[in-house]
C-alpha cells in the first residue's frame, strides 16, 4: 500500500498517508477477523463517509452534552474490548490451523529421525533476502508432524519446520580395504581392467573378414590404444 501511495502521490505522499492508515486500521485483519481499531477502541470505526451517512438519514445527531457519565462509558468500553479480544482469540485459532495447514500442503515431504543430523536455513546477515545453510545440527526430537527440535553446534536448541532443514551427508574419509583371502562372503569379482579388454580387441580384428585390408586395420588399432 505504501508504494502506490508514493506511485500515484509522490512528494505528497506523507499527505496522504494519516487516510491511508485510516484505512488498513479500519479493514478487518486476515488472521483475527477483526480491525485493528476495534481492538484498540473497542468500537467499529466511523469514518467521514459514515458519519455524514447518519446525519442525512437522522441516526446520529450532533451531541450536545455527554450521554453517559465517565463510569458508565469505561464499563461499556471494557466490556466491548472483551468481546472483541474474545472474538479475535477465537478467528486467530482458526486462521492458523488453516494457514498451517495451507503452508504444509505446499512444503515437499520430508522425514527426520531422532539423531539424524540436518543442516539448517537461516537469513544472511549481509543479505536479507539470501538464506545461509548452517551446521551441521542434530535432531533430538520429533515435535510435530512437521516440525523437530534441533539442537545446535553452540548445544542450544530449537523447535524447526522441515522446510529449513537438509539431511547434511559428511565427507567420507576412509576407504574400504577387500582382503582377497576372505572367503566368509564368497568368492570375490573384479570388473575387467584396460590391459585385458585390449588383447581381446585385437583378436577381433585380425579375425574380422578380409574386408579391411592390414593398412585399414592400423588406425583402428591405434584408436583403442588410445582409449
Amino acid at each position: 500500500m505504501l508504494n502506490k501511495n508514493i506511485q500515484k502521490h509522490g512528494n505528497e505522499w506523507d499527505v496522504h498517508l494519516p487516510y491511508l492508515l485510516f484505512a488498513y486500521r479500519e479493514m478487518p485483519h486476515a488472521l483475527t477477523g477483526v480491525s485493528q481499531y476495534q481492538l484498540v477502541y473497542g468500537r467499529l470505526p466511523s469514518g467521514p463517509m459514515t458519519i455524514l451517512k447518519k446525519f442525512w438519514t437522522g441516526e446520529r445527531e450532533i451531541p450536545i452534552s455527554a450521554a453517559h457519565s465517565v463510569e458508565e462509558y469505561l464499563k461499556q468500553l471494557q466490556k466491548k474490548l472483551q468481546d472483541a479480544h474474545e472474538i479475535a482469540s477465537e478467528n486467530s485459532t482458526k486462521n492458523q490451523e488453516r494457514m498451517t495447514s495451507h503452508y504444509n500442503l505446499r512444503s515437499r515431504e520430508k522425514s527426520f529421525s531422532v539423531g539424524d543430523e540436518v543442516l539448517i536455513r537461516m537469513p544472511s546477515s549481509t543479505y536479507k533476502l539470501l538464506n545461509t545453510w548452517i551446521g551441521p545440527a542434530k535432531v533430538i526430537k520429533l515435535t510435530r508432524p512437521h516440525s523437530c527440535l534441533v539442537q545446535m553446534e553452540d548445544g542450544n536448541t530449537r523447535e524447526l519446520h522441515v522446510n529449513k532443514l537438509r539431511p547434511y551427508i559428511s565427507r567420507v574419509d576412509h576407504v574400504g580395504i577387500i582382503f582377497d583371502q576372505d572367503t566368509d562372503f564368497g568368492e570375490l569379482h573384479y570388473a575387467p581392467t584396460d590391459k585385458e579388454t585390449q588383447p581381446n580387441i585385437y583378436i577381433e580384428l585380425n579375425q574380422m573378414p578380409k574386408v579391411l585390408n592390414a593398412q585399414q586395420k592400423c588406425p583402428i588399432k591405434k584408436f583403442v590404444t588410445t582409449i
